[in-house]
């Protein structure tokens, strides 16, 4: 059963994880006898989550949040689009630093 839409958006930085949700797409699904889930098809296909795939269950806040786990090979690369902000993460922390030590 499909209601509305949601969109779960993860945040890396300064290492801490940040999620903020957005409502673009929701389903709903049975729990069988067995604790099993049938993923629908139309979040499968949205998030490519294929026959093996494993993804992982998150509770924040009492929420329960279900995230695909990309293999190594499909995380090649990743980190690329948020370069930019990583290094001046790390400049920044670097700045903190070197005052920290001169004080």
């Amino acid at each position: 059963m499909r209601f509305s839409e949601l969109t779960i958006h993860k945040m890396y930085m300064y290492g801490i994880d940040s999620f903020s949700m957005v409502v673009s797409m929701v389903e709903i699904a049975t729990v069988t006898s067995k604790s099993m889930v049938t993923i629908p098809s139309s979040i499968r296909r949205k998030h490519g989550i294929k026959n093996g795939d494993k993804v992982q269950f998150v509770e924040v806040d009492g929420v329960v949040m279900m995230i695909p786990v990309k293999s190594l090979s499909e995380m090649h690369g990743l980190d690329k689009q948020h370069a930019k902000a990583l290094i001046e993460g790390i400049r920044e922390l670097n700045r903190e630093h070197r005052k920290e030590a001169r004080e």
